[in-house]
């Protein structure tokens, strides 16, 4: 019975991390493409790249965009580090390094 209820916490605390991973990776990307957007429509300064741009990611299609927002967001959440994947603007950088003192509160509470 007790290896029952230990496997049931740490499939629910899974599956918490991967929506928490799933939801985060999911708000960067429309945050990346609206900063995106804007900068498009204001002008885009001089060497200044974004996300979305960087890694072509308009050329995939929506189940590539989930998994590969959702690995950016779980490796950058578990602290693993931003390895292949990473925000390119000082702008999108505001918003992880937001998010990541969210994903450290909700980790430290679980």
């Amino acid at each position: 019975m007790i290896w029952i209820s230990i496997v049931f916490k740490v499939a629910s605390l899974l599956v918490i991390i991967g929506i928490l991973a799933y939801y985060f990776g999911t708000l960067f990307f429309i945050f990346a493409d609206i900063t995106s957007d804007n900068h498009k429509i204001h002008g885009n300064e001089e060497g200044i790249e974004h996300y979305i741009e960087a890694y072509d990611l308009k050329d995939h299609n929506d189940v590539s965009l989930i998994i590969m927002n959702t690995y950016f967001a779980f490796t950058s959440l578990t602290t693993v580090g931003f390895g292949d994947l990473h925000p390119k603007s000082n702008v999108e950088r505001l918003f992880v390094a937001a998010g990541l003192l969210l994903g450290v509160l909700i980790f430290s509470f679980i």
